[in-house]
């Protein structure tokens, strides 16, 4: 069915393992996806170097979709291995567990939901590396503007280059994932 082939997909290609390198702590995560992407295996399809921080953030309406989406379809159409994968994502990304770092994690221990997951800082442009491996899009345009920036609120371009603490924001009573 339909469904099936949906959970079999985000399962495989959305799919973004604990074991990736993510300089912003995203890991594991089901990611939004694009099936024109191509490729074969896991995360292949994964929307990982979109620059919009709202798509890769695993919040807001774009960003929270893919895990909601698989939460759903669990609920009618479960498989144990799919399953598995979203309690690894729940315990491991989106909820800061008792001692837990708040900005490693979606969903704080007072349930207030951060903005994105995804954001730039100074250290970031300091030493890129990581961060043009993972999200190559996103660093170039932070790394032509931050420099400039005064640090505030949405630096650069608004839809991409958020500090940390804009990312950290979570007034938006809607961002739940």
């Amino acid at each position: 069915s339909l469904l099936m082939r949906y959970g079999r997909f985000s399962a495989q290609q959305g799919w973004l393992p604990a074991n990736v390198s993510d300089p912003w702590h995203r890991a594991p995560a089901f990611m939004g996806t694009d099936a024109d992407l191509g490729g074969e295996g896991l995360s292949s399809s994964a929307l990982l170097g979109e620059p919009r921080v709202f798509m890769t953030g695993l919040s807001d309406e774009a960003g929270a979709a893919a895990p909601l989406a698989m939460a759903i379809k669990q609920l009618g159409a479960p498989v144990a291995s799919e399953s598995a994968q979203l309690e690894a994502y729940v315990h491991e990304t989106l909820w800061c567990p008792e001692g837990g770092v708040r900005r490693h994690h979606v969903q704080g221990r007072d349930h207030s939901v951060r903005a994105s997951m995804v954001h730039w800082s100074d250290e970031m442009q300091a030493a890129p590396t990581l961060a043009m491996a993972a999200a190559p899009a996103l660093s170039q345009e932070c790394l032509k503007c931050w420099t400039t920036c005064p640090k505030g609120r949405d630096c650069c371009n608004w839809m991409v280059c958020w500090s940390e603490n804009r990312s950290l924001e979570s007034w938006r009573a809607y961002n739940y994932p």
